[in-house]
């Protein structure tokens, strides 16, 4: 019989272990821009945490030629070494194990890694109290949160008597333990998006400014996977032959990996058109307020900003993606039931996979002929990163401000999909037309960690980092963010200069 404390199976308890996590190791991880979005010439870039910022801006037009950031953060792994982390993008530098820390505080794991791509993009004014836009980009998210200490270390240790991990815990982590404390939700999402605003003036009266805008987004899904344990009564382990579950709430699904390496690749159409697997919707709505007390010196000049305080208020990615098609498959495991440990032969199936074969299919096809499952269908809806945004920015004098932002994200921390972490921000800036340098100090990551960063936009080019800190020390980081791009601005011109240049074009 099989015997789950003996010594010589840990060969079979590891393969069961892997064959429930192995979904975990499977996926390979959101951005905000801090320093560029709230500038009053951040132009299409402004839109994505505001869509009424277009309206009134300091720019007549803006196109986005190209832009691209990258994000990373967790609170599990910290590394340590020699060098920063940007000197290890030298091919004769290395790192390895020894140079993560891991924390090991008994709390819940979480992490992200995000990646995103701003396409040809532009807005315009088509009157001063009007606006449009267009935007086209790309997000890929992976994510873990509420990952259970256990399951984090086995996701980086693995399992076997051999590792760390079970050299420090052999006496008292079981399956039974390690079911109890293994709550988690792993999330992957990589989707294209193009998006039409619209902003207008809503109120004008001398000191008192409103404008409001609103973005819809039509959504092309491109792959999508998850996986999560919501917990219950447990797992009772019976060391002879079998163990018991009781309650549980384990489910998974996934894109089919064979439909990008299968010898039949994916058209247009079933990308981004009418037969496209991932389809969805979603809007962000935003309003601003601004308080000019000083508004008769300004009259008739756009060139200026008239506001002392500006307050601005949106509601970001409110909407969901479904996945649907024979490619897709979202699995319940059964609630309830016993395992013989005879049956977990079976899970040995998937390391033998066959040339063009699914590694998910094929460990979709074992876990439920042992576990057995609750309900399956081929779809699959994942939830857009729904957040509110608060900010107040303050004139401090003229071409310095100081943007105090809350960013809060609103999912369940069950729920299948992407999630935006909470974040507050100070970021004392300087801007003028051709030249903008902030640097935003940043409590994020879900308020867990301080973080520094830095921003400058010369003329057409722009970088920057929400986490400048991680790019350049050389210990206890656990998160790297920058982004840049290049873009074309069409600064407005005041109606004086314009009067005056068209009395000297007349007299001449």
């Amino acid at each position: 019989m099989f015997n789950l404390n003996s010594k010589r199976n840990w060969p079979f308890k590891k393969l069961f272990v892997v064959a429930i996590l192995s979904l975990i190791a499977s996926f390979a991880q959101a951005q905000n821009w801090i320093g560029l979005s709230n500038s009053n010439y951040a132009g299409t870039n402004g839109m994505y945490l505001n869509p009424s910022s277009i309206v009134d801006s300091r720019n007549a037009g803006y196109i986005n030629l190209f832009s691209g950031g990258f994000n990373a953060f967790n609170n599990y792994l910290y590394f340590n070494g020699e060098h920063s982390p940007i000197r290890y993008l030298n091919p004769s530098l290395s790192m390895n194990r020894n140079n993560f820390w891991e924390n090991l505080n008994g709390k819940d794991k979480m992490g992200s890694i995000s990646a995103e791509l701003r396409g040809p993009s532009f807005m315009m004014n088509i009157n001063p109290r009007h606006a449009i836009g267009f935007s086209l980009r790309s997000r890929s998210y992976i994510q873990g949160v509420n990952v259970s200490q256990p399951v984090a270390r086995i996701m980086r240790w693995g399992i076997g008597s051999e590792t760390p991990l079970f050299k420090e815990y052999e006496a008292s982590l079981d399956y039974s333990a390690l079911y109890n404390q293994s709550t988690f939700n792993l999330m992957a999402n990589s989707f294209v998006e193009a998006g039409l605003t619209y902003a207008a003036v809503l109120y004008d009266k001398k000191q008192h400014f409103l404008k409001g805008g609103v973005t819809y987004k039509r959504i092309a899904g491109l792959y999508t996977a998850y996986f999560k344990n919501d917990g219950g009564s447990g797992v009772t382990t019976y060391s002879d032959d079998s163990m018991s579950f009781h309650n549980t709430n384990i489910s998974y699904g996934y894109v089919n990996e064979t439909m990008y390496t299968g010898d039949e690749k994916p058209g247009f159409s079933q990308l981004f058109g009418s037969d496209r697997m991932g389809k969805g919707h979603g809007f962000d709505l935003g309003f601003t307020y601004e308080y000019r007390p000083d508004h008769n010196s300004f009259r008739g000049n756009d060139e200026v900003n008239k506001y002392s305080l500006r307050l601005g208020a949106s509601l970001m990615d409110v909407g969901q993606i479904r996945y649907n098609s024979e490619n897709v498959v979202n699995n319940n495991l059964s609630s309830s039931g016993d395992v013989y440990w005879g049956q977990m032969d079976s899970l040995k199936q998937p390391a033998t996979r066959g040339a063009g074969e699914s590694y998910f299919t094929r460990y979709d096809n074992a876990v439920t002929k042992v576990f057995g499952t609750d309900g399956r269908s081929n779809e699959i809806v994942t939830k857009l990163p729904t957040a509110i945004n608060l900010n107040a920015d303050v004139r401090v004098k003229n071409n310095v401000y100081v943007n105090v932002m809350w960013l809060q994200g609103l999912h369940r921390k069950n729920a299948v999909g992407i999630r935006q972490f909470g974040s507050l921000s100070v970021t004392p800036r300087f801007e003028s037309d051709w030249m903008e340098v902030a640097m935003p100090v940043s409590l994020n990551n879900g308020y867990r960690n301080l973080s520094v960063g830095a921003f400058i936009r010369f003329g057409a080019f722009f970088i920057g980092s929400d986490n400048i800190s991680g790019l350049l020390k050389s210990s206890n980081v656990n998160g790297l963010d920058i982004y840049t791009g290049l873009v074309v601005p069409i600064f407005k011109r005041n109606k004086s200069a314009r009067s005056i240049d068209g009395a000297c074009a007349a007299f001449k």
